[in-house]
C-alpha cells in the first residue's frame, strides 16, 4: 500500500496557482498608459488623457481631450498655426487599448483613411462624419456615425515629452509614398492630409528623447495631424497615417495579450497535474469480496472435512421379548 500524500500539499499548491492567476490578471494594466495607434503599434507622439485610468484615449501635447475619445487642438495650439491649418474641429488618434474596443476609444472611423472628424448637428445629437481625404456629407446617413456624448476631460500639457530608456538607434527605410523632414536631433513633420510622394530612401536617426507637438512626429510612429496644405500637395485633406513608421517588431499590446494567455494556460496545466498526482498517491483498495476473510500469517488455519464414510441405516423393526411368567 502506498503512503498517503500530505493533506496540505495539494491545497498549498492550489493557493499558489490562484495567486499566480491573480498576478497575471494585472499584467495588461501595467501597460495601460501606453498609447497605441490604429495599426496596434506603440506610439510615442501621443499622450494619455487619463494617465491613472485603466483605459484612456490619447491625444497630442497641447490638445483638448474629450470623454468620447476625440481630440481637438486648443486655442494656444491653433494660435501657432495659420487660420486654415486645421480642416476639421475634431480628430481621433490613439488609445491605451490596442484593440480600440473600450468605449473610451473612438473607433467610428476605422474604415475611413485619415483622422479628421466633422461634427454633424443637423444629423442628430452626437452625430459625426469621417472626413477622409475628400470630405464627408452630413446629409448622407451612410457617412454619419454616432458617438458618445463628449465632455472635456483635460488639456494635455504642451510641454509634455516622451523619453525613451533605450539607447539611440538608426533606422533606414525605403519609401515610395511618404517622405519626412528629418534632422539629427529631432524629426519635424508638417501636418498634412496627404504626404509628398517621392521615390526616395529616408534615413531616420532616433534620439533618446523626443518632444512631440502638433507639428512634430516621432520617426518610427509618425502620424500627421489634421489636414493642411503640404509642400507639393494640391488638396488639403486630413492626416494620413505614416506607413513608413511601421516597424517589424510585434505590437506590445499583442505580445502582452499572448504572453498572458500562455501563462494562464501553463498555470491551468500545473493545477491539473497537481490534482492528478494527488489522486495517484491515494491508496488503492481494489475490489474485495463482501464475505472474504483474510487469514493472518501466524494464525492457525482450520478446514472442514470434505470426505466421510457412508453408512446405511437399518429399516428392520427391532425385536422385543415379553417377560416370561413364573
Amino acid at each position: 500500500m502506498s503512503s498517503a500524500s500530505s493533506p496540505l500539499s495539494a491545497p498549498v499548491s492550489l493557493r499558489a496557482v490562484v495567486l499566480l492567476l491573480c498576478l497575471l490578471s494585472q499584467v495588461p494594466f501595467a501597460q495601460s498608459t501606453i498609447c497605441y495607434d490604429v495599426t496596434g503599434l506603440q506610439s510615442e507622439v501621443f499622450f494619455p488623457c487619463e494617465p491613472d485610468a485603466e483605459v484612456s484615449s490619447c491625444c497630442y501635447a497641447g490638445d483638448i481631450c474629450f470623454s468620447n475619445g476625440l481630440c481637438s487642438p486648443s486655442a494656444a495650439t491653433k494660435a501657432k498655426h495659420p487660420k486654415d491649418f486645421y480642416v476639421t474641429p475634431f480628430f481621433w488618434n490613439a488609445c491605451s487599448d490596442p484593440t480600440f474596443q473600450d468605449p473610451k476609444c473612438f473607433s467610428g472611423c476605422f474604415n475611413v483613411p485619415g483622422n479628421g472628424v466633422k461634427s454633424c448637428p443637423e444629423a442628430g445629437p452626437n452625430a459625426y462624419c469621417c472626413f477622409g481625404y475628400s470630405g464627408c456629407d452630413c446629409t448622407d446617413p451612410n457617412q454619419v456615425v454616432t458617438a458618445r456624448a463628449g465632455s472635456i476631460v483635460t488639456t494635455i500639457d504642451p510641454s509634455a515629452t516622451y523619453t525613451k530608456s533605450t539607447a539611440s538607434s538608426i533606422h533606414t527605410s525605403s519609401s515610395t509614398s511618404n517622405t519626412h523632414t528629418l534632422s539629427s536631433k529631432s524629426s519635424t513633420h508638417a501636418p498634412s492630409s496627404t504626404s509628398t510622394s517621392e521615390d526616395s530612401t529616408a534615413t531616420t536617426t532616433e534620439p533618446k528623447s523626443v518632444t512631440p507637438t502638433n507639428t512634430s512626429q516621432d520617426q518610427e510612429t509618425s502620424t500627421p495631424t489634421n489636414a493642411s496644405q503640404d509642400q507639393g500637395s494640391s488638396t488639403p485633406t486630413n492626416a494620413l497615417q505614416d506607413q513608413g513608421s511601421k516597424s517589424s517588431a510585434l505590437p506590445i499590446g499583442v505580445g502582452v495579450g499572448v504572453g498572458g494567455a500562455v501563462l494562464i494556460a501553463v498555470a491551468a496545466a500545473i493545477a491539473i497535474i497537481l490534482l492528478r498526482r494527488r489522486r495517484q498517491k491515494a491508496p488503492y483498495l481494489g475490489l474485495q469480496l463482501k464475505y472474504e476473510y483474510e487469514t493472518k500469517p501466524d494464525e492457525a488455519h482450520y478446514e472442514m472435512m470434505t470426505t466421510y464414510n457412508a453408512a446405511e441405516l437399518s429399516n428392520a423393526n427391532p425385536v422385543h421379548e415379553l417377560p416370561a411368567r413364573r
